[in-house]
């Protein structure tokens, strides 16, 4: 494929045309920045010469208020460390190789990173495919990036022009949508580089094109794909138990293994269920018997009750992540797979002959775009019938392969497929 056959004629990515895409971080900072400014523009007048001044605002409330200006320091906090890390780095280059990217194929290429070369030293890649989702509601305009697809490597620099490099090359499924034209139902690639340093952190992003090119494209000068091989090295202690038994193979998931997601819903959950009492009691001397007042109660109502169902959901969700434990056990017949929830048990076994693949895909993501922790599961997918858990809340790509080929080989199964969920609406073709 030439430069001037490149589909997406995005005029915010001319550098598409030449295959050198410049990194967002000039971009990101003013963004932060503007960020910044309206926000603490807003939040703290309000809370310094508003709540703080009113002898008739409750407590509870100023103390609610007071968030507003501390999540402001937070963003000012965000635009020093962005603007820090485009002072030490600028805007990094990435040369693509091949060009464009290809599902089936491969995404690599070359960054020249303006730091002294160090033997050892070694940087995150990170190449996501992204689903980007904005909902329109008038005022209420919402966006959301959720990863379909990551995969993420520690890849060490070599020698530079600049001082140093990094060269990457990642294998695309060919089943992996293509890069779209902004919408708002969108598909965008991208590449996250990251490393921690003294002083400000290497953090940068690129967007760069990933596209149906008849025949997939491979690298022709990056010979090695980037795999991430240290990280799956040792399955991590407290979250899953590896065993070997008379019997066959056994995995164990401790209720433990999901703390962090569980506390944190229950959290929010606490939180949803605060913020309506708050409502209620605060906002109880406007609920008169006039019109007025039947109206706020109603509407009232309403939010009492719809955040007052997040939050038992969240709850419910919270106690589940934390109290449930998973047992698998693989034998000469086949698998038993056994759930206990807080003394409740429930039992699902399946036999070899009825096992039609094994498969992993995301069910979980923490934090969204290219910085989202994906959690996995893993699933005997039956010739009939609903699939049996193998194994979910596994944390990194790395780790859920390192598990599916001990299952695949104590199975006899040698290979495994990699599911993937798009919203309903991509799927329907309306992107």
């Amino acid at each position: 494929m030439n430069d001037t056959d490149i589909p997406v004629t995005d005029r915010r990515h001319p550098q598409w045309k030449q295959g050198r895409i410049r990194s967002r971080a000039s971009k990101e900072r003013w963004t932060l920045v503007g960020m910044a400014l309206v926000w603490n523009a807003i939040a703290q007048p309000l809370f310094w010469f508003v709540a703080l001044d009113d002898a008739n605002v409750d407590p509870v409330a100023t103390w609610v208020t007071a968030l507003f200006p501390l999540a402001g320091f937070g963003l000012i906090y965000a635009a020093a460390v962005k603007w820090l890390q485009w002072r030490r780095f600028g805007n990094l280059e990435l040369v693509m190789d091949p060009f464009p990217g290809s599902p089936g194929g491969d995404v690599g290429g070359v960054i020249e990173i303006p730091t002294r070369y160090q033997p050892g030293t070694t940087v995150q890649i990170t190449l996501s495919c992204i689903n980007v989702i904005i909902r329109r509601g008038g005022k209420n305009n919402s966006r959301s990036e959720n990863a379909l697809w990551l995969e993420r490597a520690e890849l060490a620099v070599e020698p530079g022009m600049r001082g140093s490099r990094v060269s990457f090359r990642f294998k695309v499924p060919a089943d992996q949508p293509t890069t779209t034209e902004p919408s708002d139902n969108c598909i965008k690639w991208v590449v996250h580089i990251h490393r921690e340093m003294p002083g400000a952190d290497l953090d940068q992003t690129f967007e760069l094109p990933v596209l149906d090119t008849g025949t997939p494209q491979q690298s022709r000068r990056i010979h090695k794909y980037s795999l991430q091989i240290a990280e799956a090295a040792r399955l991590p202690e407290h979250d899953i138990v590896m065993e070997r038994t008379a019997e066959g193979l056994r995995f164990f998931y401790p209720a433990s293994r999901n703390r962090g997601m569980g506390l944190a819903m229950l959290l929010f959950g606490a939180c949803f269920g605060i913020v309506p009492w708050m409502f209620s009691t605060g906002f109880s001397d406007i609920a008169s018997g006039d019109a007025f007042g039947m109206i706020f109660i109603l509407f009232g109502g309403f939010f009492v009750l719809v955040f007052g169902v997040i939050g038992l959901l969240l709850v419910t969700f919270g106690i589940y992540s934390l109290f449930n434990s998973l047992d698998v056990k693989i034998t000469g017949q086949g698998i038993v797979s056994t759930r206990n929830v807080l003394g409740l048990t429930f039992r699902h076994a399946l036999q070899r002959k009825d096992i039609r693949e094994l498969r992993f895909k995301i069910n979980v993501r923490q934090g969204q775009g290219v910085k989202a922790k994906l959690h996995y599961l893993l699933e005997a997918i039956p010739a009939s019938g609903k699939p049996v858990c193998l194994g979910d809340g596994i944390k990194g790509k790395p780790l859920a392969r390192r598990l599916m080929q001990e299952l695949g080989e104590a199975l006899g199964h040698t290979e495994w497929s990699e599911g993937r969920r798009l919203s309903a609406r991509l799927r329907s073709g309306t992107a």
